[in-house]
């Protein structure tokens, strides 16, 4: 559990980071906690609760792929934009196969 609260506290330091988020604090109230709660995670003294990882999903769009070390984005519309553009890039390439495939089966 300490890898996700690791990775969980990589995510808030980047809402942070970036500018998405003012402090702590700010993200503490959104999630519905408190700011030394996050500084306790943080310091290796308690883990993220469920509750805390799925208001961060909701509220900020936390991939949980990157959460468990399964994607490298943070952000659940990124990775759902990138699997979408992979998926439609495997269709054209499948269907650019199909109509070779017809067209030496014509010759």
């Amino acid at each position: 559990m300490r890898e996700v609260s690791t990775k969980w506290i990589e995510f808030i330091d980047d809402l942070i980071s970036s500018g998405k988020e003012k402090n702590k604090s700010t993200v503490a109230k959104k999630i519905r906690s408190y700011s030394h709660t996050i500084k306790n995670i943080r310091t290796g003294k308690r883990n993220v609760s469920l509750a805390m990882i799925e208001k961060t999903i909701e509220v900020y769009g936390l991939n949980p792929k990157y959460l468990f070390g399964k994607s490298d984005i943070k952000y659940l519309h990124e990775y759902e934009e990138k699997r979408k553009d992979q998926s439609q890039k495997h269709e054209e390439k499948r269907g650019g196969q199909e109509a070779e495939e017809r067209r030496s089966k014509g010759n």
